[in-house]
């Protein structure tokens, strides 16, 4: 499952969680610090057992030319983080429809390329009013007869205005962890 807290062109939080992953993400401006279970950062920064052992559930804050999160800078700025969420291919319209007292269209198609799982069934909801920003999404993904299943509810999305992110109150430098990167 994920979820997006907060998104806009200069500042986003994000929280992830993703089979025994679990991993926070918050972007200011040109700066980006994580926070992840042990899981989370084997995954992400090949950290051994010890590294993620001693870090884990700590604000790291990573350089955003760092390979391993670079994706996750990319896709925490603006607009470019709902691209990722748009159906691809033949997509149908269904309603308006009346979802937490909004009114919603759903898009049916499939995952688009550039998520590195093209072609997967995906439905998207989003407003049913300009800018038509994504409120959530519903992605299945079968691989090797095991299925996947991600969704994803927007609870604040602004184009112009910033978002007021505090950074934490006590973060590590990435390059102190000792982790790979």
């Amino acid at each position: 499952m994920t979820g997006i807290q907060w998104a806009s062109p200069s500042a986003a939080l994000q929280s992830t969680n993703y089979l025994n992953e679990s991993q926070h993400n918050m972007l200011i401006g040109k700066r980006l610090w994580v926070n992840d279970n042990a899981a989370g950062l084997q995954a992400m920064f090949n950290a051994t057992t010890a590294e993620a052992n001693q870090w884990q559930n700590t604000w790291i804050e990573v350089p955003i030319t760092n390979s391993h999160y670079r994706f996750i800078v990319s896709g925490l700025k603006g607009k470019s983080f709902f691209a990722g969420f748009l159906p691809t291919g033949k997509v149908k319209v269904f309603g308006p429809k009346h979802l937490n007292g909004k009114t919603v269209l759903e898009l049916v198609g499939k995952t688009p390329k550039a998520t590195g799982l093209g072609g997967y069934p995906m439905a998207v909801v989003v407003s049913s009013q300009a800018p038509y920003l994504p409120v959530g999404s519903l992605v299945t993904v079968t691989v090797g007869g095991h299925k996947f299943t991600s969704t994803l509810k927007v609870t604040g999305y602004n184009t112009k205005a910033p978002v007021k992110i505090a950074p934490p109150s006590s973060a590590v430098a990435y390059n102190l962890t000792g982790m790979p990167g």
